[in-house]
């Protein structure tokens, strides 16, 4: 739920420096028609995570099989 996106995004953001993460972004609404709702931080071997609410599944599925929304709508 958005709820525990917001958590874990409170939770990360708390203990950044302890985890050794180099960056944690608010979350928002994300890919084409704005219906996510995620965030993504980043860890000190530079490795990018997203945190997130896919509400759609069959949406979801398509994501992962195809890649991101963004990436995808930006090569058009």
């Amino acid at each position: 739920t958005r709820r525990d996106v917001d958590d874990a995004y409170e939770m990360l953001a708390a203990r950044q420096a302890e985890l050794g993460l180099v960056r944690v972004q608010k979350p928002r609404q994300t890919h084409v028609g704005g219906r996510d709702y995620s965030f993504y931080f980043e860890d000190e071997s530079h490795n990018w995570w997203e945190i997130g609410e896919h509400p759609d599944e069959a949406e979801f599925i398509d994501l992962v099989a195809h890649g991101d929304w963004d990436q995808r709508e930006e090569s058009k």
